[in-house]
């Protein structure tokens, strides 16, 4: 017979609002996932698997620096809105200044002034208003900096799990600890191949939990799989369109 905890059904429905409000690129996605983490901590102490256990704890750090990193403007995208404003600013006095020399103010000279002045306010409004942290492609150094970070990580970590833990599966148990801190840190970095490293973690993760007996945890990262390729997808998407707005 299946045996599931309270905490396994908690730690799991947690963190399926989690990973759905992250593929719809929610902030609040970063509070359920530090409640989830909290909750797994108690699972994994169960399951004698410690590496994922601590890793949760630190994981309530990580999702506090994603949290911070969401809320925070990108340098580029004040430098955007700056330029944008003053590109603005040229504009209308530019056409301003024709309308004048054309002689098409004289009705109302202060009309368009005040209604271009409020144009701008609104454009520079907006621009700051939206300044925030935005999906992007992971430069190429710090996908290569990641990624050997990561495997030293996990042989270190599953050096220490061999000599002084009693874990049930310390190498797999380390790799993909290493893997999920890899994937977590471009994850607050709002770089969108980060879905892509947790889809190779949650596949091997739904094998692990497997065998642990964490049966609905097992079935959690199954879904897991799909809601990263849908949140690729999803970023992607995100990316696009942003992208046709610059450009019009």
């Amino acid at each position: 017979m299946l045996q599931i905890s309270w905490t396994e059904a908690i730690g799991s429905l947690t963190g399926l609002v989690s990973v759905w409000l992250t593929v719809r690129n929610n902030v609040w996605c970063w509070l359920w996932g530090i409640v989830s983490v909290l909750v797994y901590v108690a699972v994994f102490w169960e399951a004698r698997l410690y590496a994922d256990m601590a890793l949760q704890l630190v994981f309530v750090g990580m999702n506090l620096f994603g949290w911070y990193e969401w809320l925070r403007p990108n340098a580029n995208i004040n430098a955007n809105a700056s330029a944008n404003a003053i590109k603005d600013v040229g504009t209308f006095s530019l056409h301003y200044t024709l309308r004048q020399a054309q002689g098409e103010d004289r009705i109302n000279p202060h009309a368009e002034p005040v209604e271009a002045s409020s144009t701008i306010i609104a454009h520079v409004l907006t621009n700051e208003q939206s300044a925030k942290r935005r999906i992007s492609s992971i430069p190429r150094e710090e996908l290569l900096l990641s990624l050997v970070s990561g495997v030293i990580a996990g042989i270190a970590l599953s050096i220490f799990l061999k000599r002084f833990t009693n874990a049930a599966v310390p190498e797999m148990d380390a790799a993909l600890t290493a893997l999920s801190l890899v994937a977590v840190w471009m994850q607050a970095r709002k770089y969108r191949e980060n879905w892509l490293v947790w889809l190779l973690a949650d596949v091997f993760y739904v094998g692990l939990f497997f065998n642990r007996q964490l049966w609905l945890t097992s079935a959690l990262y199954l879904v897991f799989c799909g809601m990263a390729v849908l949140g690729w997808r999803e970023w992607n998407h995100q990316i696009q369109k942003e992208n046709a707005l610059e450009h019009r």
